[in-house]
């Protein structure tokens, strides 16, 4: 069951805004959260200091047991923009995102996480773009990585801009990677034309690649989204445990893999309404395409994130050495 905390006379309604002398429509941003109370803040906060001036922000509590509920009620009395909703039992993460969505209003959505956190201009520049490209299904910022708090890299920034609804989808499942896209801006409408996010392995990349097969995706290089690295997601156990997948899939070596391609292909086949425009050679083409750039995906990304990883230790290597080299010193002017 939904709670929601707070009255819609609270809320801006769905009508768009004038604002010096131009019209803004509404913008829906659905933050799904479950036991991340101190991140949720710094992701409630980068969304309220967003310099778009219509815009609302849903928060749904997957019942926390942390101090997220405290906090939700507290933000959503200070700030009408936000409204609280508390899911009570737990009802998991996918069919959290599918409600958050549920409940917004606006014309115009975005999804996001309650890790990540928004350069304050990011909700105006990816609405002045889509806004100008009807043709566009998606507008999203770059992701910036972190880790613990510091810099990493930044991450991909892809466009799928092909006139060919198969083709914007092969090369969007051949390039994605920290999948930014996830939380561009999107019409309400191109949302409700797709089936919703499954509940599995990859069913971010079967969402997306439906919405990029009715539309083109934008990434803009000048403005971010900023991700915390790690989580349940940094680890196959972690994912499999999430979508609630028998244990032998993050065990056996090279099935996750498999297992995404599989899922990705079955959907573009025979599963999914969106790809029925397409005659039943053109589904089995796409659906074989698209395994193959996920395959090839795989066999080089392994070997990138195998580059990153070893970076990422030697850093941590020299840090631990300098700090032990500093408590010795420490110890012998004593």
């Amino acid at each position: 069951m939904t709670r929601t905390i707070g009255t819609a006379d609270d809320q801006h309604d769905t009508a768009a805004t004038t604002t010096t002398n131009r019209t803004v429509p509404l913008v829906s941003i659905g933050l799904p959260t479950y036991n991340r109370v101190d991140s949720l803040r710094r992701a409630v906060e980068s969304v309220l200091a967003q310099d778009y001036p219509n815009l609302e922000l849903v928060v749904s509590d997957d019942a926390s047991s942390d101090g997220t509920q405290v906090y939700g009620e507290e933000v959503s009395r200070r700030d009408s923009r936000v409204r609280y909703l508390r899911q009570d039992p737990n009802i998991g993460l996918t069919a959290n995102y599918a409600n958050v969505f549920a409940q917004s209003r606006g014309d115009y959505y975005m999804s996001f996480a309650d890790d990540d956190w928004l350069d304050p201009s990011y909700v105006s520049q990816c609405m002045d773009t889509l806004l100008a490209h009807p043709d566009y299904a998606l507008v999203c910022g770059f992701p910036r990585m972190f880790r613990d708090g510091a810099y990493l890299f930044d991450g991909r920034k892809d466009n799928a801009l092909q006139a060919s609804g198969a083709d914007r989808v092969v090369h969007y499942l051949r390039w994605v990677r920290e999948n930014a896209e996830l939380h561009g801006i999107m019409r309400r409408d191109t949302i409700a034309a797709v089936p919703p996010m499954p509940n599995t392995l990859a069913g971010d990349w079967i969402y997306l690649s439906s919405i990029i097969f009715g539309g083109k995706s934008r990434t803009l290089d000048s403005v971010a989204i900023n991700k915390a690295a790690g989580g349940a997601s940094s680890t196959w156990a972690g994912q499999v445990r999430v979508y609630g997948l028998p244990s032998y899939v993050a065990r056996i070596r090279g099935l996750p893999y498999l297992y995404i391609t599989w899922s990705v292909c079955r959907d573009i086949a025979w599963v999914s309404p969106v790809y029925r425009t397409l005659t039943r050679a053109g589904r089995l083409t796409l659906a074989a395409r698209a395994a193959l750039a996920i395959l090839i995906k795989f066999a080089f990304l392994g070997r990138e994130l195998l580059g990153i990883n070893y970076r990422l230790y030697r850093s941590r290597f020299r840090d631990r050495v300098a700090a032990r080299h500093a408590r010795l010193q420490g110890r012998r002017g004593s």
